[in-house]
C-alpha cells in the first residue's frame, strides 16, 4: 500500500491478480527473466515467487543486484540498492 491513505500501486495491484492465474509461478519467472523489465518489476516478480514458494525454476538476478530502485515507503520514497531489497523479500516477503 501507497502513503498513508493505503492506495495499492499499479505494481502490487498486478501481482495480487497475477497470483490468482493457475500459471502464477510460470508468468512470474518470466518477468523475472525478461531482459526488458525495470528492476522494480522484476522485485514485484520475486515477491510473486516467494509468496508461491516457487520451486519450478529460479530467475537470476546477479545483472540488477547494484541497480537502483524505487521504493515507497509511506509516504516517503526512497532510493535503495535492487539486492537489499530483494535479500529483504526473501527475509521477511512483501507483506
Amino acid at each position: 500500500m501507497n502513503g498513508f491513505v493505503g492506495i495499492g500501486s499499479v505494481g502490487e495491484t498486478e501481482l495480487i491478480r497475477i497470483l490468482t492465474y493457475q500459471d502464477a509461478g510460470d508468468i512470474f519467472l518470466r518477468i523475472a527473466k525478461n531482459p526488458q523489465a525495470t528492476p522494480e518489476a522484476k522485485l514485484y516478480a520475486a515477491c510473486g515467487l516467494k509468496k508461491l514458494n516457487n520451486n519450478n525454476g529460479e530467475a537470476d538476478f546477479a545483472q540488477e543486484w547494484d541497480k537502483p530502485v524505487s521504493v515507497l515507503k509511506g509516504d516517503i520514497l526512497r532510493t535503495e540498492k535492487f539486492k537489499e531489497v530483494y535479500f529483504n523479500i526473501l527475509k521477511h516477503g512483501c507483506w
